[in-house]
């Protein structure tokens, strides 16, 4: 299993409120491994699940709002990822049975999922919002 991974500079996309949410995000996907380690009883896990599930509509939400907020020109095919994202963990939180091997299994899910989604998906967005903010410095 993938060990815990920490804040990175290279996670940051440059709007504060995403990168906190971000950050929130990589400590209960930590949790996760903590469970596997033998830190949290099954209920724990259970309650840790729902709140990260919780906090990622939380945050697609707020994330997605933003993105209206600038006009973002991707912002459906964003909105399909975290669709797509949110439908993936709920089928791998069904066939989850608690076991080690799942969580394990669940704990990588989620890592490779943080990794890929804030480094190339949530970037876009960053790097859309400074070509405005630049082109608003020259109009």
């Amino acid at each position: 299993m993938a060990d815990d991974i920490h804040w990175k500079k290279e996670y940051e996309i440059g709007i504060t409120e995403i990168d906190n949410q971000h950050r929130n995000f990589l400590i209960l996907i930590n949790n996760i491994h903590a469970y596997a380690a033998g830190k949290y009883k099954i209920l724990a896990l259970k309650r840790l699940v729902e709140e990260l599930t919780l906090y990622a509509k939380y945050h697609f939400f707020s994330e997605e709002n933003h993105m209206l907020e600038i006009a973002y020109p991707l912002y459906n095919e964003h909105v399909r990822l975290h669709e797509d994202l949110l439908s993936s963990f709920s089928e791998m939180i069904f066939d989850t049975d608690c076991t080690n091997t799942d969580v394990h299994k669940l704990h990588t899910f989620l890592l490779d999922w943080f990794k890929t989604h804030t480094i190339t998906e949530d970037k876009k967005l960053s790097e859309y919002e400074k070509t405005l903010i630049e082109n608003a410095k020259v109009g």
